[in-house]
Order: structure tokens, then sequence, then C-alpha cells
């Protein structure tokens, strides 16, 4: 229970919004036109000398389970040589925020999600945008999420920002649905 204590109060001195403005969800179904196959790009800036962007071909494979209390995300990036699968679990806890769990290297991570804005229209699109407290090429920092969904596109926008600066671009994914 520290831990979220900590969390929380990392939040409220470091973010430009108060956490009572947070959204909760009752269910999962918000993030419903996620499950299905998806194809695209990745873009991210190269963390070795913070300029060059570098573009990957990317699956992404989502699916709910049986009794709809998780959505998994199987990303699978093809880089120069190598594939690369990244796999993670979406839940709700039990105040109804959303929590993401990244396994890497057989190592389970699980962050709450602030949720600044859920923006439906009709379950046709999504727009969400995701806050959490983390760390960014090793460093410290408030990450951004921004996620804009419909039944055939999926825009993931990743930003951070250390300290006091601006948020400033880390990924981007841009799929297209295979099959609905």
């Amino acid at each position: 229970m520290k831990k979220v204590y900590a969390v929380v109060i990392v939040l409220l001195l470091s973010a430009p919004f108060s956490i009572a403005q947070e959204e909760t969800f009752d269910d999962l179904k918000p993030l419903d036109l996620l499950v299905g196959e998806w194809k695209g790009q990745l873009e991210y800036l190269n963390y070795s000398d913070n300029t060059t962007r570098v573009k990957l071909p990317t699956n992404l494979y989502c699916n709910k389970t049986e009794l709809g209390e998780a959505i998994t995300l199987n990303y699978v990036f093809q880089d120069p040589g190598y594939k690369v699968e990244n796999i993670q679990l979406l839940t709700l806890n039990k105040m109804g925020q959303l929590v993401l769990t990244i396994v890497d290297g057989g190592i389970a991570k699980s962050s709450v999600l602030y949720v600044k804005s859920n923006e439906t229209n009709n379950g046709l699109t999504s727009s969400m945008v995701f806050f959490e407290s983390g760390y960014d090429n090793n460093q410290p920092a408030l990450i951004r999420y921004t996620i804009n969904l419909s039944a055939s596109t999926l825009i993931s926008l990743k930003e951070v920002k250390y300290d006091e600066g601006e948020f400033t671009f880390r990924n981007q994914i841009k799929l297209n649905k295979v099959n609905n």
C-alpha cells in the first residue's frame, strides 16, 4: 500500500492536473475496440542520440479474456535482424483504475494509469489520455500516453517529461485493424 501512496504523491507534486479529476471505469468495455489483429508501424526516438527516429513494422494481437476482466496486448516489432515481442495486460483494480502490466524478460511490472480524459462516440471511437510516473532512459519521468482508437485505426503516442521540462516525443504506434 505504501507504494501506491508514493506514486500518488509523486503525481500530485509533478503532474499538471489534479488526481481528483481522474476518471475510473466500471469495466473494460471502452477498450473493446482494441480486440483483434492490427498491423502498422512503430516510430521511436533512438535512446543513443535522442534525435534519430527509427521506424519498424509492427503487429499487435489483442484479446479479451473469457470473463472480460483483462485485455492482453501482444506487440511484435520487426527490428533489423530479429523479432521483438512485448506482452502487456490491461486490467482494472478494485477502485476502477486502469492497470497496465508489462512482462519483460519473465518479470512483470504493473503501473496504475491515471486517466485524464476518456471520450467515446457511441462505442465507435475512443480518445484517452493516460499518465504514469515511471522511468524513461534511466531517468524519473512523468509519462503521458495519448490513445486514439476506432474500429479500423489505432494511434498511440508516448511522451515523457523530465523534471521541469516539457513533454517530448518518445514513440508512436500507428496501426490498422486487419480483422474485426
